[in-house]
């Protein structure tokens, strides 16, 4: 009796805090939306680390360019600049890959 008793009141504790699918749902697309901007911030401070490792390669390539051939600040240097520029083309590739988000009538004004 004590179990059934037991049970129960698990049962029913556990039915006030259910959450639907769309609670679920609702938590993912929310927890994507700081995971982009986690993306955007790391990008950033790549592009900054590539920029200033760009100037160090710039500076190795003047004292001896036999070792360290143009081609290394120049590939740091775009890969910057890339990383940099990832925040403004983060939208435009998203709507390009999956499309603009569906209005509806009661959201045109």
């Amino acid at each position: 009796m004590k179990r059934a008793k037991l049970l129960i009141s698990v049962v029913m504790a556990n039915t006030a805090y259910a959450m639907t699918v769309n609670d679920i749902a609702d938590n993912i697309i929310d927890q994507l939306g700081a995971a982009k901007d986690l993306v955007i911030y790391g990008a950033y401070s790549a592009g900054l680390g590539f920029l200033i490792a760009t100037f160090y390669k710039f500076k190795q390539h003047k004292d001896n360019p036999t070792q360290v051939p143009i081609g290394n600040p120049i590939t740091y240097l775009a890969i910057s600049v890339l990383l940099l520029f990832l925040a403004n083309l983060i939208q435009p590739i998203g709507e390009t890959l999956f499309g603009s988000p569906i209005t509806t009538g009661a959201d045109i004004v």
